[in-house]
Parts: structure tokens; C-alpha cells; sequence
């Protein structure tokens, strides 16, 4: 697209997003480690590419082996965490990608901060709820079988905070559903807004 001088730079996004052959769209997966983020990220980005769609994941974990390698797991760290994945979500959003976000979150406060950096409709917060027992049961980590085995370690839901979404677009009961209803259920999200 050209730049067309006397435009604002939001309308330039605004008009980048519209030439697009899709719309950019953040889902957010938000949910206790072991919860089933990461497993349901996948299934959806393969989804949405065999349909055709540009999609991409940002998984926190991998994201702290790279931009993220100097944020610890404070409260503040964990928030500036949010802050970056949520920015660098919002640039692929704007370039038409689906973006799925594998990040924990513990902090509702992160959270909406992050969906304020979203042209409206564009963000998705999609709780992956799984009890605690299921999520220990799975442990892909092993971060709760640390935790009980006395390490010092910021486990959230356990010795570190989670704050349930209060009122989330999306709810994924992970420990109930099966991989294919979650996937099917992310993609009427995407469907209920798809340009006719």
C-alpha cells in the first residue's frame, strides 16, 4: 500500500487492515500452565492455514527465550511481559494476520491493557479453563511437580497469583471438550466477523 501523505498513521493501519485479504484478529489464551494453551494454539494455527488463512502463534515461553530473556517472573516483570507480547501481537494484527497468544497472564489489569491496544472487535480473550487438577495431571512442564518438591520456583495458581478473567469473549472447558470442539468453537469467533 502507498503512503498517502495527509493521512494520519492510524488511518493508514486502518486502510492497511481493509486492503487486506483478511482481517488481523488477536486470540488471546489465557489459563493456568498446563490448561492446554499451547496444544490448542497449534491445532487452531493448523486449522486456519489449511483454510487458507495467515495465522501465527506467539507462545510466552518461547518468547522469553528471545525479546523476553531479560524479564524475571515479579509481578512487574510478568507485566511488562504481557506489555511486549501484546505489542508485537498488535503489528501482526495490523499486517491482516490471525495472531493466537499462548501466554498465561495472571493479571486482569495486563490483560485489558493488552486488548486496549486493538482496533475494536480485533481482540479475543479466551479463558482455557481447566481445573487445577487436570492441569497438575498434565504437568507438560513439569512446574508442579517442582513446586511440590519444594523449588523456589513462581508457579501461577500455586505460589504465584491467577486472576480468572471475569468476563472473557471466549470460555474453553480443556479438561471436558475435545481438541476439535475448541478449535471449532475459536473458529465461529473469526467466522461471525469474516467480511461478506
Amino acid at each position: 500500500m502507498l503512503w498517502i501523505p495527509g493521512l494520519r498513521r492510524a488511518d493508514h493501519q486502518e486502510k492497511r487492515m481493509a486492503d487486506s485479504m483478511q482481517i488481523g484478529i488477536c486470540y488471546w489464551l489465557t489459563g493456568l500452565p498446563g490448561s492446554g494453551k499451547t496444544t490448542l494454539a497449534g491445532a487452531f494455527k493448523e486449522r486456519l492455514r489449511w483454510e487458507g488463512q495467515a495465522a501465527c502463534i506467539l507462545d510466552a515461553d518461547l518468547l522469553r527465550e528471545g525479546i523476553n530473556r531479560d524479564l524475571g517472573y515479579s509481578p512487574e516483570d510478568r507485566s511488562e511481559n504481557v506489555r511486549r507480547i501484546s505489542e508485537v501481537a498488535r503489528l501482526f494484527v495490523l499486517e491482516g494476520f490471525v495472531v493466537i497468544v499462548a501466554c498465561i497472564a495472571p493479571y486482569r489489569a495486563d490483560r485489558e491493557r493488552a486488548r486496549g491496544r486493538f482496533p475494536e472487535s480485533r481482540f479475543f480473550e479466551v479463558f482455557v479453563d481447566a481445573p487445577v487438577e487436570v492441569c497438575i495431571a498434565r504437568d507438560p512442564k513439569g512446574l508442579y511437580l517442582k513446586a511440590r518438591q519444594g523449588a523456589t520456583l513462581q508457579v501461577t495458581g500455586v505460589s504465584a497469583p491467577y486472576e480468572r478473567p471475569e468476563q472473557p469473549d471466549l470460555v474453553l472447558m480443556t479438561g471436558a471438550l475435545s481438541l476439535d470442539t475448541c478449535v471449532e468453537a475459536l473458529l465461529r469467533g473469526i467466522r461471525s466477523i469474516a467480511p461478506t
